[in-house]
Order: C-alpha cells, then structure tokens, then sequence
C-alpha cells in the first residue's frame, strides 16, 4: 500500500470522526437554527458583519447592499451615482452602532457612511491616502480568505468606539484610521518604512477597544498589536506574535478575530491555527511575557475548525465562535467543554453551513450567524421549551411500536402504558428504561383484540380496561399479559353497544362508564366476580325523548364536583345525572350566540373553580355558565386562536394546557391570555390525537400525536419574557413611500389615500406576533391583528389631525403598551380652511347688512308712503265724503216732504257716504303704522261701536289691556283681525239680544287667543251659524293661519274664540323696528 493511499484513509476516518462527532453534538435538543436566505428577500447571502440598531432592527453588511431585516421584511440600501445621500457604494464590509445609537457603515471602497434615521440617508466621510506614500508594502498571503480576495488596500475591515467617543476604524492594507465623530478630523496610523512605535502591519482585520479602552489589532501576518494612549496624542505599541521557540506565544500571526469577554480575559481567533486565549491577568503585561493558553481542532471535545472568524458571548457566559469549514461552536470557559453545531442536509433544524463570517446576540439572545457563500443567515434560538418527545424508532426495541399514539395511562406503579394507531400497547417503565409491546395474535384469543389501541383506564384491583377501535373491551391482566374480550353482540341487549371504546372513566363506586362510540353510552360494575358475565346498562339516544343521551356518538367522558357525567359527543355535550338516569343536552345553534360552538366535541373538563370547558372541533374553545345554562364562545370570541380541540388538562397554576392541530397551547383561565407551542418548541408535531392526554399524580402531563408523544412539567416550561420595540416600518400615500421615520405626517385633502405597516420586533417567532392599533380621531377601540395583517389602509379621512397607535406582543403573547405612533394631519381644501370660511363669513355678513339696509331703507320709505297716504286719505277724501253727506243732508232739509222720492235718494247717498266714510276711517287706521298693535286693535273696536252701543244700553267690556301694547301685529293680520271681531260685534247687536258683550285677550307664548262672548238669547245648534258675513270671517282667518270656533247654547249666549300665531309677526316687526 503506498503512502498516498494510506494518507487518503487516515483523512477519511479523521472526517468520519468528526462528521460522527458533530452529529452526537448538534444533536443538543435545546437549540433551534432558523435559516433566512436569498428567498426571503436578502440581497446577498456573504455576511461580512450583523448589528442590530437601537431601533431593534438588524442590519447586515453584504456584498451586494446594506440589509435592514424586521422578522418579516428586508429593505435594502444600495449605491446610486446620481444620489449622493444613498451608500457610497454596494460592499459593505463592517457595521457599527455607536454609544450615541448611530449606525456607520464601512464599505469596500474604504468609505465610512452615517445612517440618519430621520432622513433615511447617508452622509460620507472620504479618507485621502496622500498620508501613506512611505507605507510598508506587504505580501497578500495565498491562504488568506476567500472572502477578502476582492478587497482593495482601503477597504474597511472593522469599526470600534473609545470611550471619548472617537471611532477607531481598521482597514485591509492602509492601517487604522481614528475619526473624531464631533468635528470630522481623522489620522492614520499605519506601519511605515522604517519607522519606530508604528503598528506592525497595515492588513487590519479586526479591532477591539477593550474595558480598559486599550486598543487591540488583529493583523493578517503580523499578529496582535496593543495600543495605549499616552497623553493626549501618543500611542504605546505591543506586538504578539508566533514565536517557533516559545511555546506560550500565539498560535499564528494571520488573526481574524478578537474579543473580550465578561471575566476580561481576551480571546484571540487565527487562520488555520485555532483559538488563543489570553487570561485577565495576564493582558497587561509586556508582550514577551505573556502565556497564550491555545486550543485546537483535535478529536473528541474540541473546536470544529481551526479557523476562528468571529467570537461572541451570550448571557451565560458562553462563548460562541463562528469557524471556517467547522460551523458553530459553543465553549464553556469554566469547563473548557466544546459543543459542536455543524450542517445537516438531514435536519432541516441545523444551521445552514460550515463556512461563517460573523456573529451577533441580539437584546432578546438570539445569535444571528453570517454565512460566507449561498447560505446567508442562520438564527439560533435557545429553546426555553423543556418538551420531551418520546417517538418510534424503527428497530429500535426501546422506542414506541407505532408513530401515532392514540391512548396514554400511568398506572399506580407509575408504568406508562401507550396506546398506538396500529402498533399496540406499550408498557413502559421509565425508571429502568425498559419497552414491552403487546399486540393482538389472532391465533390466541387471550391475547388484546385490536391493535388500534383508543383508551385505558385501571381498576382498584389493579386491572387496565383497554377500548379499541374496532375489537371492543379488553380486561388486561398485567401481571399474565392475559386479556379477557368484551365485545358487541347484536343478539345480546347486556353486551357492549359497539365495538368502537373512544373512552373509559372508572366512578369511586368502581363503576366503569364507556364511550361506545355509535352505541352511546354503557356502564358495568367492575367489582363483578371474575366468572360472571358482565353485563352492560345501556344509555342511548330515543328519538323525540329531551331525556335521552342526545348523540350515541360518544368521545370523552369526566364526572363533575357534583357528581353528574359530563360526555362530549358528536351532536353537542350530554350531561348524565347517575341517580335520576336522565340527561341534559346542549346543542349548537348557529342563529344563537349562546350555544355551545360546535356539536362535534372531542373534550370535556372541569377546572379548579369547578368551571365546565369543552374543546369543539370546528368551533374551538367553550366555557359553560352553569347559572344561564349557556356557553362562551372563546375561539369565536378572538380569546382563543385555535377551532380544534382534542384534549384539555389543568395544571396548578390554573393554565389549560390544550392539544390541537395547530400545536399545544397555555391558556390563562384567570387572565385569559394564551401562548402557542409548535414544533420549533420540540412537540412531536402540530398534529395531537384525541383522547392521548394525560396528567399524572406527580403533575407531570403527557399529549400524543401523529409522532409520538411529549411529556413535560408545567412549570419548566418557560415563556418569552421579552418585551419587544414596536416600529412603524412604511408608510405609503398611494404608492409613494414616505422616506424616513417622521414622528408626524401632513397630507394634503386629495392625497387623502395612505397605508401604514407596522412590526414587533421580537425574532423568536415573527409570525407568532400579535397586534393591536388604533387611529385616534376616527376610532375609540383598539383593532386587532396578527403577523399576516400588519398593514393598515385608510382613505377619504375628513381633513383634521389624527394619531396613529400600535401596540405589539412577543411571540409568546407578552405585550409591549407602548408601542410606536404618528401624527397625521389631513390639510381642508381651500374652500374649507379657517381663512376661506372667516372671508366668506365677512362677506356675508356685508351682502347681508347690505341687504338688510336696502330692505330696511325700503320698508321705511313704506312706512311714510302709508303714513302720508293714511293722512292724505284722512284730509281729501275722508274730508270731501264727509262734506257731500253733510250737504245731501242739508238739501234733504231744504226739499221737505214735497219732493220725498228725491228725500229717499239723498238719504242713500248720505247712508253711502257715511259709510264710505266709516270704512275709509278703518283703512286709514289700518295702515297707519303708529297704531300697529294689539291694544290699538282693541281700542279701535271699542271706539267704533262706543256710541252705537250705548244708544242700545249694550255694554262692551274687556279685561286688561296695558300688556297688549308691546305685542306688534302685520298690517294684514291687524285688517283681517279687526274685521274678523268687527263682524262678530255686528252680528251680536243684531241677533242675540243681549244687553253686554265681552271681550277678551289671552297670549300664551307665541300663542293667541282673542274671544267674544254675548249674554244673549244664544242658538240651539252651532250649525245655523251661517251666511256670508260667516264665511267671510273664517276666510279671514285662515288667510293669517288661524282658526275659529264657536259655543252657544240657547238662552246661554255666544262664543267665538279665535286662535292664532303671532310670533312670526312679532319678530319681524320688532326687527324692523329696532
């Protein structure tokens, strides 16, 4: 055999070794890799350098773009020469945040780029090389990394901080620059020909400014040099090196990585020659003198590689360190112990590659792993989660005999029995780690019936009681393994109701009641002697009988605090009162809220406050209010996240703990709130069966599935604590997105169409997130949502301001109430803005006043056209009437008897004038402007009848007339008033006979009501109130939107009673008047 081929084997098995080595190791169930690449949104999958932000972004530097990640989304940030505010250039190489919360970034062209998150752009800071014309030339060793082939002398390689706020920036062959972040001065310093205290190479691959701001660089072939200020501009410089006659010097010269960890000891990575330590107490002495504690990769507990890229530590005090070609490894520094986490193209959970560039904890303790080629990132969560999984390993005699677990039961000597899908039962003896499976042998009728195991239940003798799909009841003798067979007979009315045993409850009676499904619900006592036959009572399902079990298909069985059987069917939830044999049955009524969700229920329990929950499937989570016979819908409710239940148990803590198809949940019955397990969590898969749950007298719980099963105490299993940032991460008006973070956002009214995305950022389980927000101005209530709707839209918003609020949880429900907000002002148009609405106001109120005067200039000059006309009428023509009837009388007179026909015709003409006369005297006191009320109205009536009516021995009264002054009266109203009482007075003197009149004025409000009442002879029937001069009055009446009516009696006098609205007409009259 030559030596070629002996070499190619001992490589091989070396490989094997660690290959086996690492799989043993990867196999540490507590964590979790995630794996986000290209796919998802990533620019590039080279990481060069992670930070996450002050925000709780992350960012990474890649070859192709700086990426900013929110757990759902990647924004990208790439160079545009016509945009001198986007990054320089597209190489990102390292990222820093610095003590103020700014983020640099350093690019492959050597330029240093500001985030500013307001502005969302960059500022850029240049570095001139006119400084290093007498720099030392150095030799770019082959081996060095694939990932600084491309890297130009200025490209930058690290960014630190000192404690005076300078940044110290490192760079792949023109040394270090220190940049003075307040004024913008820098200065290099770099190694120079011939040249004393200057750094021993210019190949700067990594930077440290440790506790004690000393400054570390890491070179590529020159090793660790140390920088202490002296004074305020000078520099002491150390170097460490490789020394091949001492044995406590570093490992190699090419160093990649460096770091401090929390005991202040310093941790120096190489290429290809493995991981340096330095000790605390050792740092600080001189170069030449210090021991350099070394490990490498080697068999068994050891580094995975002997390339150390990046190191960081977590809160425990681990060391992680990120190889090249050895993937991830975990280093307690206290035990020096190596865990080992490498690719498996086998296991979808292990991280995504051998070959990594950096490293980074989050604020939560998530470590986000940079990939140098094709990977991108990888995301490593702890578990909290202690769920233990009991699976079936094919050939292995000490795992499960079947994938799915349909029963589970711990007997009182604490052996676990577990019913299987096809597999059978298992007897388990944890303690001694010891399997036995049972199954059916059709030769042997002793053996179990069926090997579709659905429930177990034991005895006080100490016998299990095992249902199965098909083979009926089994009495299993755990000592013997021996089973007697109970099973349905059509012939027999005392067998069992069907083959079908979905559950199996034993009462303290000893009484065993069984869920056979499709035959309802059967009991028997278990204190039978053993040669007996035992005989089933039956409970079934009797059409149009209330009291009968209302669906023979029967899953679950418990027995409440107050004795009564609660069984969850197919057709809704049976309650069983043992003494009466009757039941009561709750069904689902869509069209009533206060049903029980579904009718298919799987699940029935009664928690610790003696409250009835059952699990639907289809409509989730039930809880039943003994007082209203009615149920809370949770599920339907949003206070519960899952519509299929398959098993409930209680802890004592007062959590349900609840399988469905969708994982395992935590629900709160205090407080109502829930947490969601998946798989990441270590359950044996989203799928669980019904009827396989269980929780023992130690309090320990077990849920089986389509996987086997998981078994765990409550109370190790620990939740997210962290309280997530909330961020508003876009906002878009239409289509544009609005650049930067602005707290507040001013729209005009026709852009009046925006969106708003928002994110908590919590990476545990992004999509496990729930939130909840609110645009106060338009909405009172908090809207909530989950991961798959963080964005908002709204649209046609009435101009005004408003505030946007969103709140967010971890993945594990915890919220934080903060959360983020903007203020949004939606601009009027023009036409509604204060100063349009003010002018329009002012030149209203002109055209108004305007209005108002030429109207008021109009009525005035109304007033004296009616005034002088009501004196003119009053001088011409009432004069010239009143002279012709004085002179027709006076030739009456003179002509005597002898001529009486012409004595008749100037007797008319003097009536006629007369009469003229009286009427012309009523229209110039109707128009006259100066008599234009109430009172005057009635004086007026007084006067014209004063004389008349005391020729008769009439009397008119009135009641008190002061008041009426100030009620004002329209010209039209007064006329029609007046006549409308003037023709009242007339026909009391003419037909009642009466010997007083009475007038009254009563004004309620705007309301009046003006009477006239006589003590004459009356009428018998207000129907003869007829003729003209009626009508007329009525017609007058209506004309100003009043009414008559009238009362008499015989003997018992008149009444006529008007009724009217003045207010109207006071209005305007005071209005014109004042």
């Amino acid at each position: 055999m030559n030596m070629k081929n002996v070499l190619t084997k001992i490589v091989m098995m070396i490989f094997c070794i660690a290959i086996s080595s690492a799989a043993v190791h990867s196999s540490e169930p507590e964590y979790n890799f995630t794996n986000i690449g290209i796919e998802d949104g990533l620019s590039q999958s080279t990481i060069f350098d992670i930070v996450q932000d002050s925000k709780s972004f992350m960012w990474f530097a890649t070859n192709n773009g700086l990426n900013r990640y929110d757990g759902y989304n990647f924004k990208v940030y790439t160079s545009s020469a016509f945009d001198t505010n986007s990054i320089s250039d597209n190489g990102v190489t390292a990222l820093y945040k610095d003590s103020d919360g700014v983020m640099w970034a350093g690019t492959k062209q050597g330029v240093l780029n500001k985030y500013d998150y307001r502005s969302d752009n960059f500022e850029r800071f240049y570095f001139d090389t006119d400084t290093l014309k007498n720099k030392l030339n150095e030799k770019l060793y082959s081996e060095s990394l694939i990932a600084f082939a491309r890297n130009s002398s200025s490209t930058i390689s690290a960014i630190e901080e000192d404690s005076d706020g300078n940044l110290w920036i490192g760079t792949w062959g023109d040394g270090i620059i220190k940049f003075n972040k307040s004024t913008g001065n820098w200065r290099r310093i770099f190694a120079a020909q011939k040249k004393d205290n200057q750094l021993s190479s210019n190949r700067v691959v990594k930077l440290l400014v440790d506790s004690e701001d000393v400054v570390w660089v890491g070179t590529f072939g020159k090793g660790v040099n140390r920088l202490k200020s002296i004074g305020s501009d000078s520099l002491k410089i150390d170097f460490f090196q490789f020394n091949r006659s001492d044995l406590n010097s570093l490992s190699s010269n090419n160093v990649i990585s460096i770091f401090e960890d929390s005991f202040g000891n310093i941790w120096i990575g190489t290429f290809g020659y493995g991981l340096n330590k330095l000790p605390a107490n050792e740092r600080n002495r001189a170069a030449s003198k210090v021991k350099f504690k070394k490990f490498y990769f080697t068999r068994g507990n050891s580094l995975s590689s002997n390339t150390i890229i990046d190191i960081t530590e977590d809160k425990e005090k681990y060391l992680w360190i990120a190889t090249i070609g050895g993937g991830l490894d975990r280093l307690d520094p206290t035990t020096e112990k190596f865990i080992n986490f490498k690719y498996d193209p086998l296991n979808k959970n292990s991280i995504y590659d051998n070959d990594l560039l950096s490293l980074h904890f989050d604020k939560s303790g998530i470590l986000w792993i940079g990939t140098h080629l094709g990977a991108g990132i990888s995301k490593l969560k702890k578990s909290s989660r202690n769920f233990k999984h009991m699976i079936s390993e094919p050939g292995n005699e000490k795992s499960l005999s079947d994938y799915v677990v349909w029963a589970i039961y711990q007997d009182a000597e604490d052996i676990l029995w577990v019913g299987t899908y096809r597999g059978g039962l298992n007897r388990i003896d944890r303690e001694k780690n010891e399997f036995k499976v049972f199954k059916r042998d059709p030769l042997n009728q002793k053996t179990i019936s069926d090997n579709h195991i659905r429930s177990i239940a034991e005895d006080k003798y100490g016998f299990l009681w095992i249902g199965t799909f098909s083979g009926g009841l089994n009495k299993f003798n755990k000592s013997t393994g021996e089973v007697k067979r109970y099973q349905y007979n059509p012939n027999d009315k005392f067998s069992l109701a069907s083959n079908q045993i979905q559950s199996i409850y034993i009462d303290e009676d000893e009484i065993a009641w069984i869920a056979a499904y499709g035959g309802g619900l059967c009991s028997f006592d278990t204190r039978s002697p053993i040669n007996e036959k035992i005989k089933f009572n039956r409970y079934q399902n009797i059409p149009n009988d209330e009291n009968s079990l209302g669906d023979n298909r029967v899953y679950h069985i418990i027995e409440s605090s107050n004795g009564k059987l609660w069984l969850a069917t197919h057709g809704g939830v049976s309650v069983f009162d043992k003494q009466e044999k009757t039941f009561e049955n709750y069904t689902h009524d869509p069209l009533d809220f206060s049903t029980i969700a579904a009718d298919k229920n799987m699940s029935v329990i009664e928690d610790s406050y003696q409250n009835i929950w059952t699990g639907s499937y289809g409509g989730g989570l039930n809880k039943f209010d003994n007082d209203t016979k009615t149920f809370l819908r949770y599920s339907e409710m949003g206070k519960f996240p899952s519509d299929a239940i398959y098993g409930m148990l209680e802890d004592d803590s007062k959590n349900l703990w609840i399988s469905s198809d969708d994982g395992l949940f935590k629900f709160s019955i205090d407080d109502e709130y829930t947490v969601h397990y998946k798989t990441s969590d270590g359950l044996q898969s989203r799928e669980f069966s019904g009827g396989a749950y269980l929780k023992n007298k130690n309090g320990e719980m077990f849920f089986g599935g389509i996987n086997g099963l998981n078994y765990f105490f409550p109370d190790s299993i620990k939740d997210n604590s962290y309280i997530p940032d909330v961020r508003i991460t876009s906002i878009k008006i239409f289509d544009d997105e609005v650049s930067g973070e602005p707290d507040e956002l001013t729209l005009s009214y026709n852009d009046n169409f925006f969106s708003i995305e928002f994110t908590s950022l919590d990476y545990t389980s992004p999509s496990e997130n729930q939130y909840s927000y609110m645009l106060s101005g338009l909405e009172s209530d908090w809207r909530f949502t989950n991961a798959r709707n963080r964005k908002v839209f709204y649209t046609n918003l009435q101009p005004g301001e408003y505030i946007f609020k969103v709140r967010g949880t971890n993945s594990d429900g915890v919220w934080n109430n903060e959360g983020d907000q903007v203020k949004i002002t939606i601009l009027p148009p023009f036409w509604m803005t204060w100063w349009f609405i003010a002018a329009i106001i002012v030149l209203s109120a002109i055209l108004l006043y305007y209005i108002f005067t030429l109207r008021y200039r109009q009525l005035l000059a109304i007033e004296k056209l009616k005034t002088k006309l009501a004196a003119d009428l009053h001088d011409n023509v009432g004069a010239g009437l009143t002279e012709i009837a004085i002179l027709t009388e006076l030739a009456t007179n003179e002509l005597g008897e002898k001529k009486q026909s012409n004595n008749d015709k100037l007797n008319k003409i003097s009536d006629k004038a007369r009469v003229l006369v009286d009427n012309m005297s009523d229209i110039v006191w109707v128009v006259n402007p100066k008599r234009d009320s109430l009172y005057d109205l009635i004086v007026r009536l007084k006067e014209s009848y004063r004389d008349f009516l005391s020729s008769l021995g009439i009397s008119l009264k009135t009641n008190d007339l002061n008041r009426l002054s100030e009620i004002k009266l329209p010209m039209d109203y007064k006329q029609n008033l007046f006549l409308i009482f003037k023709e009242a007075i007339h026909n009391a003197i003419k037909h009642s006979e009466c010997k007083n009149i009475f007038l009254e004025v009563l004004v309620k409000g705007d309301e009046l009501e003006m009477s006239l009442k006589d003590d004459g002879i009356g009428m018998e029937k207000i129907g003869s109130v007829t003729g003209e001069g009626i009508r007329n009055i009525h017609n007058r009446a209506a004309l100003i939107g009043g009414s008559l009516k009238w009362y008499s009696n015989l003997n018992e006098g008149t009444t006529l009673v008007f009724v009217g609205k003045i207010n109207r007409a006071n209005k305007i009259r005071l209005l014109l008047r004042y």
